[in-house]
């Protein structure tokens, strides 16, 4: 076969498919096509232009620079649950959502773990949604709530909702997100690496500084081999603290080396609140963490 046997349509989706993918990716397309020969069946034609249509479809950047802008503020509105099903009519039921533009490089799980804190959890919907769909994310929102009548764990909070989420659906990728962390920069990819990273670095009570080299709290995303390979989070504690410094000796213990983005990246403003009831400070966590 030689190039004048290609169609003017054929030869356009070349032409494109050399603006926007790699060499790589170009030479095996005009290989590809070279192979085709000239007396294919209607049928497989068919399934060629599918697949060139599946091409074009796939070309995804790593990064979407195209929709997100950096440093953003978060939107503190209070708003009802009808009027969030009302402005993300895209989400589909259960909280799903997946682009129409693209086939997503990133499959997450929101995992976010809940008691008593309904507005915040509205707050940080309308938040965390619009950042999501610009880094063009295959996405779901579990929340995970804890019933009344004894202490809050947040730990096994997340494990439930990892337990809950690998059972029904095959996310690679866990967000475990507080319900009162409002992100600050959209460059901060809610997406999962070969090592677990800690997202939430730069918080504004904390002076958008780092507090301390082993805190692992707040936002943070691990893979699915990461969770199994540390067992999970710790189900010990009780009451407010612990369970984040005991997460990062799993991790480094199993040679994990914790990521972090720059601080004006990974940067997240909080919602503020009392300490809530049932979630007192854990006098035993220095203990439990020895």
């Amino acid at each position: 076969m030689c190039l004048s046997t290609l169609r003017i349509e054929e030869i356009l989706c070349f032409t494109l498919s050399l603006l926007r993918s790699n060499v790589f990716a170009v030479a095996k397309l005009v290989a590809h096509k070279y192979t085709l020969g000239c007396v294919v069946g209607e049928r497989e034609r068919e399934r060629e232009r599918e697949r060139e249509r599946e091409r074009e479809r796939s070309i995804y950047h790593v990064f979407p620079f195209h929709f997100v802008v950096g440093r953003i503020t978060p939107n503190l509105q209070s708003q009802t649950f009808e009027e969030l099903g009302s402005k993300f009519q895209n989400l589909k039921p259960g909280g799903l959502y997946s682009p129409n533009q693209c086939v997503a490089r990133h499959k997450v799980a929101i995992i976010i773990a809940y008691r008593n804190r309904e507005e915040h959890l509205r707050i940080l919907l309308n938040n965390l949604n619009p950042l999501l769909q610009k880094q063009e994310l295959e996405y779901g929102i579990f929340v995970v709530e804890q019933e009344e009548g004894c202490r809050f764990n947040r730990a096994m909070l997340m494990n439930i909702g990892f337990k809950e989420v690998i059972s029904m659906y095959d996310y690679e990728c866990f967000i475990f997100h507080d319900v009162d962390h409002l992100p600050e920069n959209d460059f901060n990819m809610y997406s999962c690496t070969g090592n677990p990273r800690h997202m939430a670095v730069a918080v504004d009570k904390f002076g958008y500084n780092l507090i301390y080299g082993s805190y692992f709290g707040g936002v943070s995303a691990l893979s699915k081999c990461q969770m199994e390979a540390i067992n999970g989070f710790p189900n010990r504690y009780f009451g407010w603290g612990g369970e984040d410094d005991d997460i990062y000796t799993r991790l480094v213990t199993k040679q994990y080396k914790i990521v972090r983005y720059a601080l004006d990246i990974a940067r997240y403003k909080t919602i503020r609140h009392q300490r809530d009831k049932g979630n007192e400070d854990n006098g035993d966590r220095s203990i439990l963490n020895f």
